[in-house]
């Protein structure tokens, strides 16, 4: 299976990367069943386009960019997701709203600015068994799952083991 990997940007001041501008590279590994890997890992920055939404990919990596905006596209519960690698750049978008491949294995969106809940589907993913939502925004209940602390630390107000729990 091929990853698709973008040159590295260089570091410039006041450099973006066109993440819009390879949308169409991006349309096109969708369509071919065999190549559904993405990786952009190139100190990429911007939002994400929303016309990535129509992408079902298995395996995303964006991990370590700067980018920026509602990474939800990426998510839904009619997708074939089987990981989302998202960590380490600036995404904000209500977690507690977004539906789940229930092939789900790996979710990791540490260190963004993710808020709202965690999603009660969580619960019901049989295969996930990689989680990481730690140094975000997120707030509430942590629903029964088999992760140690280190998977949900520094956010606003998530409580509830491993955590300490919620106050009343």
């Amino acid at each position: 299976m091929r990853f698709y990997t973008f040159r590295r940007v260089p570091r410039t001041p006041g450099s973006e990367f066109a993440l819009q501008a390879q949308v169409d590279r991006v349309r096109k590994a969708e369509m071919h069943p065999r190549r559904r890997f993405l990786r952009f890992r190139n100190r990429l920055s911007g939002k994400i386009p929303a016309s990535l939404a129509n992408l079902n990919l298995a395996f995303l990596d964006l991990s370590r960019n700067a980018l920026e905006g509602d990474a939800s596209v990426f998510f839904g519960s009619k997708k074939e997701t089987q990981q989302i690698v998202l960590g380490n750049n600036k995404f904000g978008f209500d977690f507690g709203k977004v539906g789940l491949s229930k092939n789900l294995e790996k979710l990791d969106l540490r260190n963004n600015k993710i808020y709202g809940t965690l999603p009660e589907g969580l619960t019901a993913l049989k295969f996930l068994h990689k989680l990481n939502v730690s140094s975000n925004n997120l707030c509430g209940q942590i629903p029964s799952l088999r992760f140690d602390e280190t998977s949900y630390a520094h956010n606003k107000c998530l409580c509830g083991s491993p955590l300490p729990p919620c106050k009343t």
